[in-house]
């Protein structure tokens, strides 16, 4: 079993993705998500170059269902971690760590219970870079 589990280690990460996924919900619009997840509703334009179809007015309303690409960095939870303590280390501010909730939500229905090993996506307020082609 050791040697399996040492073996194991050994295989590559796969890179994490760049962003996650949201499910739009009623009501939702391009600026009131970027308001949730950025802190600023005039970010919109960086969930509207996640998007399949695009709409034609920041304030419009979004097809339920759809799908948005969140741009966000992945941190995992470490011993004595605390929402705050991730915004500080991975935004420069622990006041933001209802940006971290918002964007983790269904992983986290008690913001005071972090699960340590746990994965948790953290908005960025500028889209990330592509990753390099791969050869």
């Amino acid at each position: 079993l050791a040697a399996g589990a040492l073996a194991f280690a050994k295989k590559p990460l796969r890179p994490e993705e760049p962003f996650f996924v949201y499910t739009v919900q009623p009501g939702d619009t391009l600026s009131a998500l970027a308001l949730t997840f950025f802190g600023d509703a005039e970010k919109w334009s960086l969930l509207h170059a996640g998007m399949e179809v695009l709409p034609d007015d920041a304030q419009k309303a979004l097809p339920v269902g759809a799908k948005i690409r969140i741009p966000c960095a992945w941190e995992i939870v470490l011993p004595g971690d605390t929402l705050s303590s991730l915004a500080k280390r991975a935004l420069g501010d622990s006041g933001r760590w209802r940006r971290i909730y918002e964007a983790n939500r269904k992983a986290l229905p008690d913001p005071n219970k972090l699960g340590v090993g746990q994965r948790l996506a953290v908005p960025l307020e500028v889209a990330p870079r592509p990753a390099p082609p791969v050869i």
